[in-house]
């Protein structure tokens, strides 16, 4: 009997440790928060938490499908996008897209499309990765002041 009870011990030790190696789910949690600010032309995302490097970001006119990944975000190029610029800030990131830098073809894409467009966000750290698709319903493009 004591070489069962040496052995079930043995498995619960192996168990707890092995438990305590693999990251907690809460280390995966990504983008529980984006925040939008616009300045002129410039329209910066910030999303929080964001605990990953590597990180890839666009704002595309459709939603990009199962071709695009965390491993693979230039993929998502035939769907319209436009790369934006990444600046992480400790647990954050912000992303931003500015219509005044844009290709002449990716402007007039974003020109003649309508709500909503897609906010895409992939990156990773050591083995985890993740990627966030979010509606985006209220256009990046800057209006015309003209009179109302």
């Amino acid at each position: 009997m004591r070489p069962r009870l040496a052995l079930a011990a043995t498995l619960a030790l192996v168990g707890v440790v092995g438990c305590g190696l693999m990251p907690s789910n809460g280390a995966l949690t990504a983008a529980n928060h984006i925040q939008t600010s616009v300045q002129g032309s410039r329209t910066t995302w910030t999303v929080t938490p964001w605990p990953l490097d590597r990180t890839t970001a666009l704002l595309c006119v459709k939603k990009p499908g199962p071709e695009f990944t965390a491993a693979d975000p230039r993929s998502a190029d035939v769907t319209g996008c436009a790369p934006l610029a990444v600046m992480p800030r400790g647990d954050a990131v912000d992303v931003t897209f500015d219509a005044a830098t844009l290709d002449p073809a990716v402007a007039a894409r974003f020109a003649t499309s309508t709500a909503p467009w897609y906010l895409v966000v992939a990156g990773s750290r050591g083995g985890a990765s993740s990627t966030i698709v979010t509606e985006i319903a209220v256009s990046p493009l800057p209006s015309d002041a003209g009179p109302s």
